[in-house]
């Protein structure tokens, strides 16, 4: 934050930049694209990748049985929650599994709120063998949800709760 609109956030400049008006501090970082598309997607795609590397969640005797187990709960959680669900199964590909590469999950910004509720649902019960991951999901799920269902300011209140779960 403060070295933001310091300088140009891009090497090419793009042609709304040339509007007559616009300027830097017009431009915002959003929930969509900041969260969402951003650190949830690379936060979930991880989770999944420790979580299904064992047979603590899922039993499957192999990778591919355990994602067959993961799409089936996921979906089944989507359906009890009235959610709709993009994504149709989980994947290595789906996940960018690879060596020597981080993981992440490709789906869309509601997919990724979605598959992030149901993996902070099913790790709740195994919170002693991964309560990093079942703390980072239950903070940052609470925190989506504070800032989703608040209005467009927030109340100090909630600007405290958001702080304190920054903290987690």
């Amino acid at each position: 934050w403060e070295t933001m609109y310091r300088t140009p956030p891009w090497e090419i400049t793009p042609s709304y930049a040339q509007l007559r008006g616009f300027h830097q501090g017009m431009m915002m970082p959003d929930m969509l694209h900041v969260w969402s598309l951003g650190v949830a997607r690379d936060l979930i795609g991880s989770s999944l990748k420790v979580i299904l590397q064992v047979q603590d969640v899922f039993d499957g005797g192999t990778i591919k049985a355990r994602l067959k187990q993961a799409s089936e709960s996921l979906r089944s959680f989507a359906r009890r929650r009235k959610y709709h669900l993009r994504i149709r199964k989980l994947t290595k590909s789906k996940l960018t599994w690879k060596t020597r590469k981080y993981p992440e999950l490709c789906c869309s910004g509601y997919d990724s709120f979605v598959v992030g509720s149901w993996l902070e649902e099913i790790l709740q019960p195994h919170s002693e063998k991964f309560p990093e991951i079942t703390s980072m999901l239950w903070a940052s799920n609470k925190a989506v949800s504070l800032m989703y269902a608040g209005f467009f300011f927030l109340t100090p209140g909630e600007k405290s709760s958001l702080e304190m779960l920054g903290f987690f």
